[in-house]
């Protein structure tokens, strides 16, 4: 089987192009998407150079060194994620592009089988398993790094808000102003506890003034 599943790797890379014009061909208009068909000609060639570099990992989880696939799913998956996070790209429009790509190089193997009267039903069983389970491995690789990567920027918004709402202003040695404005709610109440204190202690803080005056209301 191992000469089998180098020949079908070689095979799917030799279509690789036709495999990744198929699947530019059946993008559609998506308003501000990186997988739209109008987008931009940068945009699009960047895709496209990603789209076969996601056919070359994907088909080299056919072959019997399975480092070689970790090795190009951890790339494919930095690339990959930091390039939709940059485009704000929702998660399902990536896994829905996925799902194209899965149907269209799975294609190419049925075809493969067709024209190779030695090829099995068990080696098209094998490989369908492993086709399967290659392409869940780098979906699960993509949505963790996804999320990790998502909610680390979301944690630096967070603290760059916290930042200018809760300013801890030093005015002379050890004493600061936190001066509050708008609508304090339970929420926001929290937040002062828990972003302040630590602020102080960075910042060597001993006594701090809170300053009411601009704010509207306290629950």
């Amino acid at each position: 089987m191992s000469e089998q599943n180098q020949r079908l790797f070689e095979y799917i890379l030799e279509n690789s192009a036709s495999i990744s014009e198929e699947w530019l061909r059946q993008r559609s208009n998506i308003k501000g998407s990186i997988y739209s068909k109008d987008a931009d000609a940068s945009v699009e060639k960047k895709l496209r150079e990603q789209h076969l570099y996601t056919i070359e990992t994907i088909a080299s989880g056919f072959l019997d060194d399975q480092e070689i696939f970790k090795q190009r799913m951890v790339k494919w998956t930095t690339e990959v994620v930091n390039s939709r996070i940059k485009f704000d790209t929702p998660i399902y429009e990536v896994v829905e592009a996925l799902s194209k790509t899965r149907k269209i190089i799975w294609t190419y193997v049925k075809t493969y089988s067709l024209i190779h009267s030695s090829i099995t039903k068990e080696d098209i069983l094998s490989w369908s398993e492993v086709y399967h389970t290659t392409f869940d491995k780098l979906l699960n690789e993509f949505s963790e790094q996804y999320y990790k990567i998502t909610r680390q920027k979301i944690s630096l918004q967070q603290e760059l808000i916290d930042e200018t709402s809760f300013p801890v202003i030093p005015i002379v040695d050890h004493i600061a102003v936190l001066p509050l404005v708008g609508l304090i709610d339970e929420i926001k109440g929290d937040s002062i506890i828990e972003v302040v204190p630590k602020r102080c202690a960075e910042k060597h803080i001993r006594h701090l003034v809170i300053d009411l005056s601009g704010v509207n209301y306290v629950d």
